[in-house]
């Protein structure tokens, strides 16, 4: 789910919120920490599956699953 290309992955990968040290990274959509999370194109952190939930979000690099465009969300649902 998290858009690795198989010949990418071995013993030394890491995922993006590991890689950028973000330990204590939330969803900016659900709120819930850990698990598959990308970053958005405003630096932001959210899940893959909640990126796919959403219709308005998109992958700008579908195929990677990141950086994660947000910003079509309607300011309303942010409440």
């Amino acid at each position: 789910c998290y858009g690795i290309r198989p010949e990418l992955v071995n013993e030394g990968w890491t995922c993006s919120r590991c890689a950028a040290h973000a330990w204590t990274a939330e969803c900016c959509l659900c709120n819930l920490r850990g698990g598959a999370l990308q970053m958005t194109t405003d630096r932001r952190w959210i899940h893959v599956i909640c990126a796919i939930a959403v219709p308005e979000v998109r992958f700008l690099n579908v195929m990677e699953r990141h950086p994660v465009d947000i910003s079509a969300i309607p300011e309303q649902r942010w409440k």
